[in-house]
């Protein structure tokens, strides 16, 4: 858990509080093959303070709009399996607001 933890402040200085293992699944493409653990956690921050260190492009879709980004076969798989598992369940909610003025 730590080192997804690592990860999301190298990759996009992010803190996570309670990520959650989504999946694992082994891939394979023509040059190389491996392992993959997908982590999920919903994020209700301030997405300007976010800031993209060491990928090679981000930035923020729909779930329409995710199926339809241009991504390794593999990837894609995994996106329109949180896609799913997101329009199943409430798992992202939003902020709580406070009925105080």
């Amino acid at each position: 858990m730590e080192a997804v933890k690592r990860e999301a402040v190298e990759e996009l200085k992010c803190e996570l509080n309670n990520p959650m293992l989504f999946l694992e699944q082994d891939f394979k493409l023509s040059n190389a093959e491996g392992h993959i653990f997908v982590f999920i956690e919903p994020f209700c921050g301030d997405k300007s303070a976010l800031e993209l260190r060491e990928g090679q492009g981000w930035g923020w879709f729909t779930m329409d709009e995710i199926v339809n980004l241009k991504m390794i076969g593999h990837d894609m798989e995994i996106a329109r399996k949180i896609v799913t598992s997101i329009r199943k369940t409430t798992y992202i909610t939003p902020p709580l607001r406070s009925s105080k003025p």
